[in-house]
């Protein structure tokens, strides 16, 4: 009979970082630093991605509403990339809040397939983390 899924995370998990750095041959390169704290949540909430409550960004000079738009898309990605390997885990019923702490964004290489890849990666350290390799 197989286990009971565990709720995830079993315990805060701090400072996990996840980078996706691809050198560009022409095109294709991406680059995506991300570091995640990953805490369990309590009431209907599945799983949610968070900023801090001081969040604060920095932009060149030119800022502005297209810097924030390309933030934001930057953001889903990194969320559709923790919630895919979340998802497809059966060990696990995730019951979190994924608090992003910071993330670097390259002005050219940076774009959101990069950054869903983050998203997978710091999932999968996260799960590293708590169950060991596999």
């Amino acid at each position: 009979m197989p286990a009971e899924p565990m709720l995830f995370p079993p315990r805060p998990l701090r400072d996990v970082q996840a980078r996706h750095l691809r050198q560009a041959g022409g095109c294709g390169g991406g680059a995506a630093i991300v570091t995640v704290d990953f805490e369990p949540c309590t009431g209907p909430t599945r799983f949610e991605l968070t900023l801090p409550d001081d969040v604060r960004f920095r932009f060149g000079p030119a800022g502005g509403d297209e810097d924030y738009r390309e933030v934001f898309s930057l953001l889903e990605a990194l969320d559709e990339g923790l919630r895919e390997v979340l998802a497809e885990d059966g060990r696990i019923t995730v019951h979190c809040r994924a608090v992003l702490r910071s993330m670097v964004v390259h002005p050219v290489d940076s774009h959101p397939r990069a950054f869903r890849e983050a998203g997978r990666l710091a999932a999968r350290k996260a799960l590293e983390q708590v169950f060991g390799t596999s």
